[in-house]
């Protein structure tokens, strides 16, 4: 852009006026509070950033707890399901003794009663008439 050639340059004010000045200043101090919310913003973004990542690490601290308990507990569990199937076993031990005992004795009951009843019913032949000869 050019000026005309009739224009004289030594009449030209080129000293900025109030109102530049002021234009100017304001957009220097639009400039610097600007940057200044931006520092601003960039440390809460730090700090909200720094303040998850604790949270994070607290949460990841609770979760291996967490992970620990539950693996104590299972042995606990397998241990304790390893207690009962051994008292379980040894019960049905104790049992199938015990059936072996009450057979025995069922089987000593049964003859004793098939005994009884065989010189019942041969006393009853006997008193009959119906059994003839003697007993060897």
């Amino acid at each position: 852009m050019a000026l005309p050639p009739d224009v004289d340059l030594n009449f030209i004010d080129w000293l900025p006026t109030v109102g530049e000045k002021e234009a100017t200043r304001r957009e220097r101090t639009r400039k610097a509070k600007l940057q200044w919310l931006a520092d601003i913003q960039a440390k809460a973004d730090r700090d909200e950033l720094a303040y998850l990542r604790m949270k994070v690490a607290a949460q990841a601290k609770l979760i291996e707890a967490d992970r620990d308990w539950l693996e104590r507990q299972k042995e606990r569990e397998d241990e304790l399901e390893k207690v009962q199937a051994f008292y379980e076993s040894e019960h049905a031990k104790e049992e199938q003794a015990a059936d072996k005992v009450r057979l025995a004795r069922l089987k000593k009951a049964t003859d004793a009663i098939n005994k009884d009843n065989a010189r019942t019913e041969r006393a009853e032949l006997l008193r009959r008439g119906v059994v003839r000869g003697r007993r060897t």
